[in-house]
């Protein structure tokens, strides 16, 4: 099977973050089946088995022998279908706050938490009041079903949305956004030795508004684009301009397409795969007490639950928080002493549905696969330090500019969470294909301005 990784462009955590338009149904986990004693499965010519009275640790070991990720379940060779949606917030409030100057760009998250995080960076000041306020979401429905094996011919549904809203203040001066965004493609692709045929309709659009206000300056920005582009076109690969390149201008919009790259849009990285990392036991020796864990096995899934009482943050943050020569004894006492104090509340679960019913080609072997998977990270954090000469000078800040900031305290709060859910989709995708190529034809943006054929050189 042709695994499902989508090309969106990579926006997400790009300066401006896209994430969906506030249209997350919640995507909610299958029906677990009955539940079994055991399960009995070939994995790559090997008998495995997995019994309900085993450890966590073992089942896992078992499982990461043969594969560390899991693709999305599918029915059928050459076919594949799935959801994901992913939700963010982040409210933070600080005095005393090391950062950028630079409006709501890069995003301040994750700022004066640790001179590891901001390594490579430049914080421009400190800032006497800092506050945020920050909510993403982001959803994309996907279908893909290849109709021969001889050609190149395939179906493809493609939706996906994205959005965001945005405020920040920095002492008196103060920005605000909100942004969505949204790309689809629907339709059919087929190609042999002879000729390219493509039917189908695809639309980008997006809208922002922007407000900052400063005592320099204030500025609004407002803007927005809608753009439906379809395409019914065969061209034989003996004609001298196949898969020339087509062009025209809608307003300040650049249009062009290729009969060859029609089918593809830009967007957000995003692919079906899992990593089995989500729901393993960390290897950091000492840490184990800050691990929940547990598993069932029925008819139709393997399910693997983790919750872990830390963080990447909380690492990096206690590895910048230890004096003198560094241990691991050092650090995992730390960690835990920051999920008792400043990260009190933190924690990241996750539970995976494996399916094991899916065979790898003619064979008796097993591919693993999944049906649905769900994570949560929830992050607490409440930090008071005293700033030092040592601190200036972690951060690259002028030491004569910030001396009267020597001694006084930063503090910290902060309340985030994010969620990211993935699932096999059982939708049926033929409505939802013509809908879209129907909306993309009434609204085709290649009968209102002229195209013209790129000459080239």
């Amino acid at each position: 099977m042709k695994k499902l990784y989508l090309s969106l462009g990579a926006i997400l955590f790009s300066g401006v973050l896209l994430a969906s338009c506030g249209s997350n149904s919640g995507l909610s986990a299958p029906k677990k089946g009955k539940a079994v004693d055991s399960v009995k499965i070939k994995l790559d010519g090997d008998d495995v088995e997995l019994k309900k009275d085993d450890k966590y640790e073992d089942v896992m070991d078992s499982i990461l022998e043969y594969t560390s990720s899991v693709d999305a379940y599918y029915e059928e060779e050459g076919t594949g279908a799935f959801k994901v949606e992913e939700s963010s917030s982040s409210k933070i409030t600080a005095k005393n706050y090391i950062g950028y100057a630079d409006s709501l760009k890069p995003s301040p998250k994750y700022k004066s938490v640790s001179k590891s995080v901001l390594k490579g960076y430049s914080p421009s000041k400190i800032f006497d009041k800092y506050s945020s306020n920050d909510s993403e979401s982001s959803s994309l429905d996907y279908y893909y079903k290849e109709n021969s094996k001889e050609n190149n011919d395939y179906v493809k549904y493609l939706n996906s949305s994205q959005s965001r809203k945005a405020s920040l203040t920095l002492n008196k001066d103060t920005s605000s956004m909100e942004m969505t965004q949204a790309v689809g493609l629907a339709g059919n692709y087929f190609e042999n030795k002879e000729k390219v045929t493509v039917d189908a309709g695809k639309f980008e659009s997006y809208s922002i508004k922007s407000n900052t206000k400063g005592d320099a300056n204030s500025t609004n920005s407002n803007g927005s684009s809608s753009i439906y582009e379809y395409l019914d076109k065969t061209e034989n690969k003996s004609d001298t301009d196949f898969g020339a390149t087509y062009r025209g201008q809608a307003g300040f919009d650049s249009i062009s397409y290729s009969i060859t790259d029609f089918m593809h849009v830009d967007g957000p990285d995003i692919d079906s795969s899992v990593s089995l990392s989500n729901v393993a036991v960390s290897p950091i020796e000492g840490l184990a007490d800050l691990y929940e864990t547990n598993f069932e096995l029925t008819d139709k899934y393997i399910i693997l639950k983790c919750k872990v009482y830390y963080t990447f943050e909380m690492m990096y943050y206690a590895r910048n928080e230890i004096e003198g020569e560094f241990s691991n004894e050092k650090m995992v006492s730390k960690i835990k002493e920051l999920k008792d104090k400043e990260f009190k509340g933190t924690y990241t679960e996750a539970e995976l549905w494996i399916n094991y019913d899916v065979k790898d080609g003619d064979s008796d072997n097993i591919e693993l696969t999944y049906s649905y998977f769900k994570s949560t990270t929830v992050t607490k954090k409440n930090i008071e330090k005293e700033i030092t000469n040592d601190i200036l000078e972690d951060y690259d800040l002028d030491k004569e500019t910030y001396k009267d900031y020597v001694g006084k305290k930063q503090t910290i709060k902060e309340d985030g969470k994010n969620v990211i859910t993935k699932a096999y989709s059982k939708d049926k995708y033929d409505s939802k294909i013509k809908s879209m190529k129907n909306k993309c034809k009434k609204n085709n943006i290649y009968d209102k301005i002229t195209m013209i054929k790129d000459l080239g050189e």
